[in-house]
């Protein structure tokens, strides 16, 4: 990563790392950014949910699976990373979907970082070639085992390492909106235009 883009992505950790300090200290807060289904006439919790986490260790973990799939986004789409449009409408879809759920609540970047892995894996699949090509079908074929494991269709699901219920229907969710998102991306591109690192066999 350049220094240009380093100072901003910093920035914009320490930021979100402050948001959720001060959400552990302030259960109003945390209630206010959350996603519930009273998002419809509140609609900042579509973005805000996926920026705010229940405990310190349920941030941690999101941030660390956040480095891996920059990595990985990274070496999909090598300078021709997608904008942040991309991110922030996968952010919007996926609070909007929660509505076709059960679920009474909703925090963290875990359905997104599920999105964002399924996005690059489409991306692999329908512009690179060879090896990468079948990294790109792996990786998405281990989510989508990953998904159906997690049961989705019991919403919430009891997590040890968090010791905490994890919504396990947003992450299925976040999957489906990645495909989706990955195919009109390609689209847009050119089926036949392959990423700029793809050469690399």
């Amino acid at each position: 990563m350049s220094a240009g883009r380093a100072a901003p992505a910093a920035g914009a950790l320490v930021a979100l790392a402050l948001l959720n300090v001060a959400a552990w200290g302030s259960p109003a807060l945390l209630d206010a950014l959350r996603w519930t289904p009273a998002a419809a006439g509140q609609p900042w919790r579509y973005l805000s949910a996926h920026l705010v986490h229940l405990t310190p260790l349920h941030w941690a973990g999101n941030m660390a699976g956040l480095a891996v799939v920059a990595v990985f986004l990274r070496s999909v789409f090598g300078p021709e990373l997608p904008s942040w449009r991309w991110a922030l409408g996968g952010a919007l879809a996926l609070g909007v979907s929660l509505h076709a759920t059960s679920l009474g609540s909703y925090a963290g970047l875990s359905a997104w970082l599920h999105g964002a892995v399924a996005f690059a894996a489409i991306g692999l699949l329908a512009g690179a070639a060879g090896r990468r090509r079948l990294v790109g079908a792996a990786v998405l074929a281990g989510l989508l085992v990953k998904c159906l494991l997690e049961r989705p269709w019991v919403p919430v699901a009891d997590d040890a390492f968090y010791d905490m219920p994890v919504a396990v229907v947003a992450h299925a969710l976040g999957c489906a909106l990645g495909i989706a998102g990955g195919l009109v991306y390609r689209l847009r591109r050119g089926a036949g235009t392959p990423a700029a690192t793809d050469a690399g066999g």
